[in-house]
């Protein structure tokens, strides 16, 4: 059961990763995958991928993940993620709350354009 709700979340994230945050921005996909899995109060890796819109991956970005509480009680948390191989960016960061967040992972691309696109996560989990 547990991974079939992980499998659907990733998915999710994926699909909505997809869409882009404005109009006018170039047309590339940036998929976006948290570990653990099903989120919770902690350290955690979320790893973005950049792809042309024919799947090639995009390289030399840089890339900010920053994640923004729902509830005015928690502070926003933000990380520049690493280029790990060639268009897969990973950044390390702590939830420091339970509730629902908006995720926006901003990428600046070598031509020094700035794409935004942003994921609801329903919710992290307390431990």
């Amino acid at each position: 059961m547990w991974r079939a709700f992980w499998l659907m979340t990733v998915v999710a994230l994926l699909l909505a990763g997809c869409r882009p945050a404005a109009i006018g921005q170039p047309d590339l996909v940036i998929a976006l995958i948290t570990s653990p899995g099903t989120p919770v109060v902690g350290p955690a890796t979320a790893t973005v991928f950049l792809r042309s819109t024919d799947g090639r991956p995009i390289g030399g970005a840089a890339v900010r993940v920053e994640c923004i509480p729902t509830l005015p009680q928690a502070a926003p948390v933000a990380a520049d993620a690493d280029e790990v191989a060639a268009g897969v960016y990973r950044a390390r960061l702590a939830w420091p709350r339970a509730g629902s967040w908006l995720v926006v992972v901003r990428a600046t691309l070598a031509s020094g354009e700035t794409v935004l696109r942003q994921v609801d996560l329903p919710y992290v989990h307390s431990r």
